[in-house]
């Protein structure tokens, strides 16, 4: 089976700058006067850890065949990862997807199956200046564990596109606390804006509500979208999306 790689290594870009927030308020003022507000904080900040996702696959003449094929790969896998420093218990396969056929080819010959998973790699330490070389030794890796074997083929089909590296932090408490005040200070600069409009003063704050993210032990930074500004490998963006309903006087 022909086989090809395609390497998609993804660099983080912002959402926002650093002190930065964006936000919107819905609606005009309610009969109870008050008004809420939406608003998103950010806070750029380095990756603790860092995740590359592998695309592996087997094929065979049967299904048992192809996830035994795609099974074995993934082991090899892992084994060349450990002659990295890479350790079993760093890496986690998705649950297998099979893709089976029922009867023959146009040239008559059965049709295989195949089966496919993504294996995830964990980097317990990101380190900005040798991030890339870590990530190309990883897929190099997994590139030299590829083989067939008879009516069997397995091995790494390609990173997955879009979110080939992931990016994180374990403790994102204190990024998620600067991100929602600046989400706050947001809401507040919109409300009396929208205030103003309707010919009303601004009054105290009544309540907010966090949007989203929720509270986690790890978290990851956003990627960002094309078109932004690049930042360098190993460093993204926190982001916290809070709503709050102010009384109008």
């Amino acid at each position: 089976m022909r086989r090809y790689l395609f390497v998609g290594f993804v660099v983080l870009s912002v959402v926002l700058a650093a002190g930065q927030a964006m936000g919107r308020y819905s609606g005009t003022p309610n009969p109870e006067n008050t008004i809420t507000v939406t608003a998103t904080g950010s806070v750029d900040a380095d990756a603790d850890w860092a995740e590359i996702n592998l695309q592996m696959e087997g094929d065979g003449p049967t299904a048992d065949d192809a996830m035994l094929a795609c099974s074995d790969a993934c082991e090899r896998t892992i084994a060349a990862l450990a002659k990295l420093g890479i350790a079993k218990n760093d890496t986690r396969m998705a649950m297998p997807q099979i893709n089976g056929s029922v009867g023959a080819d146009e040239n008559g010959e059965p049709e295989r199956c195949s089966v496919n998973t993504t294996l995830t790699v964990r980097i317990n330490k990101v380190d900005a200046a040798t991030i890339c070389d870590d990530v190309c030794k990883i897929v190099d890796a997994a590139i030299a564990a590829e083989k067939g074997q008879g009516k069997h083929a397995a091995g790494m089909r390609d990173v997955t596109s879009g979110e080939a590296v992931v990016f994180g932090v374990r403790n994102p408490k204190p990024l998620r606390d600067t991100a929602i005040s600046k989400a706050l200070v947001a809401t507040g600069e919109l409300a009396e804006v929208a205030a103003a409009k309707a010919g009303k003063k601004l009054g105290p704050l009544l309540g907010i509500g966090i949007q989203s993210p929720d509270d986690a032990e790890e978290a990851t930074l956003d990627a960002g979208t094309s078109g932004r500004p690049l930042q360098k490998a190993g460093r993204g963006t926190y982001s916290v999306s809070i709503s709050a309903t102010y009384k109008l006087q």
